[in-house]
């Protein structure tokens, strides 16, 4: 799941046509190629800095909050492309929601999806998990490549809201089933996972008892009467 979000917030879809982006939202190809150059720039800049607030701050963390992010600038990108042509200044917002969903993008989501599988896993199932994982990244980083297109001719501004969507249920997945992994051992968070498994299973035991213990009550007062 952690390498389907990596492709599936729509990254796939900024790196083959961010200069049609620019376009759409600027009308200057020029102008549109000097962006895309710094987009290149500040993707390397943050990715670089930000390597050494993943020990500190942790790979849940960054990761989750860089997804929010790439939401919140995919609003502001969808917004300026509705209203560009009613409100001039929005085309702005556009813009800085362009570079904040790149500098999101490789503060957590760019990056920790490659290390993170490898420190969930044993070294015996470590390889296999990997091989899928990479599998599915560029199973979904191909499905976005070809499917964009279509998508920005039919439903146009609003070619980005299938992304916002994604993301939002991303997060919400991690919320619940993502560990951190951060100064943690293998055998670790096998334990969480267990005690959330031990947890969920007492719950439907307790439910099925209560219930249980519910008819019988209602049985033996029904025989009594």
């Amino acid at each position: 799941m952690i390498h389907l979000s990596q492709q599936l917030c729509g990254v796939s879809a900024f790196a083959s046509y961010s200069n049609s982006i620019f376009l759409q939202i600027l009308h200057s190809e020029e102008l549109s190629t000097y962006l895309v150059l710094g987009l290149s720039v500040q993707a390397f800049i943050v990715c670089d800095v930000f390597t050494v607030f993943v020990e500190r701050l942790g790979r849940r963390m960054l990761h989750m909050a860089g997804l929010l992010g790439m939401a919140i600038s995919l609003v502001l990108i969808t917004i300026g492309l509705i209203y560009q042509n009613q409100i001039e200044w929005l085309k702005y917002g556009s813009l800085i929601g362009v570079f904040g969903f790149v500098f999101c993008f490789n503060i957590g989501p760019g990056s920790i999806p490659w290390f993170i599988v490898a420190e969930m896993f044993t070294q015996q199932s470590k390889s296999s998990a990997m091989t899928i994982s990479v599998f599915f990244n560029f199973l979904s980083a191909s499905i976005v490549s070809f499917v964009f297109p279509d998508i920005q001719a039919y439903i146009k501004e609003y070619s980005f809201v299938p992304f916002i969507c994604l993301i939002v249920l991303f997060l919400i997945y991690f919320y619940f089933k993502l560990p951190e992994t951060k100064g943690r051992t293998i055998e670790e968070i096998a334990d969480q996972f267990r005690s959330k498994k031990t947890k969920s299973m007492l719950k439907l035991i307790e439910s099925d008892a209560v219930s249980n213990l519910t008819d019988y009550s209602t049985e033996t007062l029904s025989t009594q009467l």
